[in-house]
């Protein structure tokens, strides 16, 4: 970066060194990639294409997943002066599937959850909502992310000043900054949840409601934020703390490690339930339907009953 002043560099270096979930995510794989580096002697900024598949060999020895070994190579290419020569080349393209090939076999569905007791739980709460901060924050967050396909960190940053509420009921939830991008820039997205007209047991528009104007918060959160403390309503909940109120909510009715992520269990409740494939991912920002379809539906099984059709039709019948 020679020629370059103070502002530029921090401009330049901010994407691998800002707090993000993504260079945490990387810190284990960059982590043991130095310390390889230093014990054989190797520059980790110009290291070549026999290093990089070294390394990861010397990981896959380790038994590390191929998940896992994917991770570590884009943390491993955030060092790189040059990374763009490694994207295509055929020798690490031609060692993963080499990891692949060699890996355990994947269950193509997923086991089916059943939501009931933590939606149980959500019924015991709803009059206490009312009273307790901290129950009326467990719910909103719950049904508002189950029905708007939203992540934790979208709930974080919901932009309270910004929502609204139509005549018809639906609620218009403002997230500023979501993980999705646009052309690489920053977003600002709009979601519209509908109000449950039978059940307000399990309405996200009433658990919205009635956060907002919970006593303990009304008048002593910042003016923009939804989610605040029980104990401190002046200062925003940080974003790992809303991540464990949905963790432990699920755990009510699984006990699958990791545990599925309340956007997860939302898009295929919704799938199962007849919502078109086309809604479902323009609902929940998802990159594409195929990501839907091969990562977030968990029951694959048709529950069609092709014995009835293929040994009812006229081969079967003219014996």
């Amino acid at each position: 970066m020679e020629g370059l002043d103070h502002a530029a560099i921090t401009q330049l270096t901010a994407y691998a060194t800002d707090t993000t979930p993504t260079n945490r995510s990387y810190r284990r794989g960059q982590q043991l990639f130095c310390q390889w580096a230093f014990d054989h002697d190797i520059d980790i900024n110009n290291f070549s294409r026999s290093d990089l598949l070294n390394f990861l060999t010397a990981a896959r020895s380790n038994n590390y997943s191929l998940n896992t070994l994917k991770l570590f190579k884009s943390a491993i290419l955030k060092f790189h002066h040059h990374p763009a020569q490694f994207h295509n080349d055929v020798d690490i393209v031609s060692l993963f599937k080499k990891f692949a090939i060699d890996s355990p076999p994947v269950p193509l569905g997923k086991p089916p959850i059943d939501l009931s007791p933590t939606f149980k739980y959500i019924i015991d709460i709803y009059s206490q909502a009312a009273l307790q901060l901290k129950l009326a924050n467990h719910r909103a967050a719950f049904l508002l992310g189950i029905t708007g396909l939203l992540r934790p960190s979208d709930l974080h940053r919901i932009k309270l000043q910004q929502c609204s509420i139509s005549q018809s009921g639906c609620l218009t939830l403002v997230i500023s900054h979501p993980k999705e991008r646009r052309g690489g820039r920053p977003i600002i997205k709009h979601i519209t949840i509908h109000p449950h007209c039978t059940q307000q047991l399990f309405c996200p528009v009433h658990a919205f409601k009635i956060l907002c104007d919970h006593p303990q918060a009304c008048n002593h959160r910042p003016p923009d934020i939804l989610f605040v403390d029980c104990n401190k309503p002046q200062i925003p909940v940080q974003l790992q703390t809303i991540s464990k109120w949905l963790i432990n909510l699920v755990r009510r009715s699984t006990d699958i490690r990791p545990t599925p992520s309340v956007r997860s269990l939302g898009t295929d409740l919704a799938i199962k339930n007849g919502i078109p494939l086309d809604d479902v991912v323009t609902l929940g920002n998802w990159s594409s339907a195929a990501l839907v379809e091969n990562h977030y539906c968990r029951e694959r099984l048709t529950q069609t009953n092709a014995t009835h059709f293929i040994l009812t039709s006229n081969a079967v019948q003219d014996i």
